[in-house]
């Protein structure tokens, strides 16, 4: 674990106790260096990894992702990965009738990594699906703690501006706070699908979960925060305010819900869904980047093995316990991917390249010796 020592924190430095690196951390030019010639040193000694750029600030992930990535083979699963986890819960709800891409509209509370990643994901998804560019983001509106984020704000800057609302669509919205609050954007928006990874607890309140209700019949609600303690809305509060209409899927795992006699199951969006099998497709074909392609294949890979009943059941993914099937078919599907975006080149028979890669825990049987006696 790191500590990242700031202007305010600069007596751990000095604390006796404290067993880290005693400099603040770099920044500006001598820490994207300092980047630059890790990356490069990868490469030289491991020609083949796949890096994974984990838990860097909103201040260094773009970056680093997007100046490498067709460096070297990396990936952000922050980024990436989570916005994967939020399209294979969305297109899990339309394969099984419970949503349709024209119905789709989506309100994101949340405007950092995770935010970001899945807010490119959705319109990415849409758009390979034959929606116009301009209509997908159109669909998509997004929410940090000040309230909707749109195109005339004074300080927007950043991956923030990519994520903005044009002003002009909420202009001609009713009765709204400046900035449009949460329920503001519910009521005009009416979206279908809420997600949250804002890491605020109880930030979707009742008036706002009542709202959304009132304009869809099965309101996909993902609070994907974690830990528990950080969800948006507790999985049986988001299905009474619903009257039991609502699917949700969270960050952390929920125990089921029953209301009104009927059980609930809450489906976990846990990265772990996605990660290994892409790690594992990419590394059997050795890829040579992980394009955007790769994880929308990953995420509809993902979608399919979560069943109708699962669905029914009020399930948007698969139980945890069947994450090693579920990383083979996102690996088979990622590794396919990977050949068809030209960043790999053919292999015969790739299921079964897939199936010999994988690590099967399997131990030899320890018998213990008896205990001498002196």
């Amino acid at each position: 674990m790191s500590i990242d020592v700031g202007t305010n924190n600069a007596e751990l430095l000095v604390d006796p106790l404290y067993v880290g690196y005693r400099e603040p951390r770099l920044r500006g030019v001598e820490y994207e260096e300092l980047i630059d010639e890790f990356v490069d040193a990868v490469r030289t000694v491991y020609p083949g990894a796949l890096l994974q750029w984990e838990d860097f600030a909103n201040s260094t992930s773009f970056r680093n992702l997007e100046t490498h990535r067709k460096r070297i083979a990396s990936f952000n699963d922050d980024i990436q990965g989570t916005g994967a986890m939020a399209v294979a819960g969305v297109w899990a709800a339309i394969a099984h009738g419970d949503l349709t891409s024209e119905d789709l509209r989506f309100v994101i509370a949340g405007a950092g990594s995770a935010g970001y990643g899945i807010a490119h994901q959705l319109a990415f998804a849409m758009e390979a699906e034959g929606v116009d560019t301009a209509d997908a983001w159109s669909r998509i509106f997004v929410l940090d703690s000040r309230g909707l984020i749109l195109s005339d704000r004074r300080t927007l800057k950043g991956t923030k501006a990519d994520l903005a609302t044009d002003a002009a669509v909420a202009a001609g919205w009713d009765a709204c706070d400046d900035p449009p609050s949460l329920v503001d954007v519910m009521r005009n928006v009416r979206p279908t699908v809420l997600i949250g990874v804002s890491g605020e607890a109880g930030l979707f309140g009742r008036e706002a979960i009542e709202e959304m209700a009132k304009w869809c019949d099965r309101p996909v609600v993902m609070p994907m925060s974690n830990p528990t303690s950080h969800s948006e809305v507790t999985p049986a509060n988001a299905i009474r305010w619903t009257s039991g209409r609502a699917i949700v899927a969270t960050g952390s795992p929920f125990p089921p819900v029953v209301h009104d006699g009927v059980t609930h199951r809450v489906g976990q969006a846990n990265n772990a869904f996605i990660f290994p099998g892409l790690g594992l497709g990419v590394l059997t074909v050795r890829a040579r980047e992980v394009t955007d392609g790769m994880f929308l294949a990953a995420a509809l890979a993902l979608a399919e093995c979560t069943s109708q009943d699962l669905v029914a059941n009020g399930q948007l993914f698969p139980d945890i316990d069947d994450v090693r099937l579920v990383s083979r078919s996102v690996a088979i599907a990622v590794a396919a991917q990977a050949i068809e975006d030209g960043v790999a080149d053919a292999v015969d028979d790739l299921e079964s390249r897939i199936d010999a890669e994988m690590w099967f825990p399997d131990y030899l049987p320890v018998k213990p010796s008896p205990l001498s006696r002196g």
